[in-house]
């Protein structure tokens, strides 16, 4: 909201070292800080603030957000003439506000920064960044975090993702489950026929994983932990055959997976 401050008042300078721009408008945040700002960048680089009209006015102009001052120090950062701020070194849930703020007021340099950003660090928190990609309508983003997410439990989900979010989670997990269930417990039979039975161990090790896979079923996607998996089997007591059959059974099991209809799919 806008609107106008005694003439009196003290003016906070512009926080971004050497600018020479008028300080016309003041922000005030969620935490009490002020910022003074310049209405012409408001309007130049963002489509959601008040227009620049505001600026013709006598008195000092004031604006109180609900963002706080980490997010809006780092917005106005984006709307200045100058090197932008590098949004890998922002820790993620930091990301996460200034990304639903730029979203808000449509600052379109910060937005298109922020898309990429939280593809690359949607593994960190990735329910809240799949929430960001389905309500901006970001597939991509939405198809780099939904992997890391089918392991997340069901309230969390439904909180973060809502009824609609919700309900397009538990179809793209169960397809994943779908897979474990046809292809994991397939009999796995990997000595030619008529030979030596299979492994008993070999077995074990199947189920155990598969186990695990269901209660982390993100984890099939992930091939650092996949090669761990191949690795484990070569302290076991098993034969060669048993042991690089188990190796291709995981590594067509990873691959099925990946190839698994995206979440965008679903949007």
């Amino acid at each position: 909201m806008m609107m106008e401050t005694d003439d009196e008042c003290v003016v906070p300078p512009c926080h971004v070292p050497g600018c020479r721009l008028t300080v016309d408008v003041v922000i005030k945040t969620s935490d009490a800080k002020y910022f003074g700002a310049h209405l012409q960048n408001l309007q130049n680089h963002a489509d959601g603030f008040p227009p620049a009209s505001f600026g013709k006015r006598k008195r000092m102009n004031h604006m109180d957000i609900e963002e706080d001052s980490e997010v809006t120090s780092l917005m106005l950062d984006f709307m200045h003439k100058q090197p932008q701020p590098d949004l890998r070194d922002v820790p993620v849930g930091r990301l996460v506000d200034f990304a639903e703020a730029a979203e808000k007021y449509l600052i379109y340099s910060a937005m298109g920064t922020c898309r990429l950003v939280m593809g690359t660090q949607a593994w960190a928190l990735p329910l809240t960044a799949l929430a960001y990609a389905i309500k901006h309508e970001y597939p991509e983003v939405a198809d780099r975090a939904a992997p890391h997410s089918i392991g997340m439990d069901w309230k969390d989900v439904h909180k973060e993702l809502g009824p609609t979010g919700a309900v397009l989670w538990g179809q793209y997990r169960e397809s994943f489950l779908a897979l474990f269930r046809n292809r994991g417990f397939r009999s796995v039979q990997f000595h030619p026929d008529g030979q030596a039975p299979v492994c008993q161990e070999i077995l074990d090790i199947q189920l155990s994983t598969l186990s695990f896979l269901f209660g982390a079923p993100e984890d099939i996607v992930d091939e650092y932990w996949v090669g761990l998996e191949m690795a484990k089997v070569s302290v076991h007591n098993v034969c060669f055959t048993c042991r690089e059959g188990w190796r291709k059974w995981l590594q067509e099991l990873a691959d099925e997976a990946k190839a698994l209809p995206k979440f965008s799919t679903l949007l």
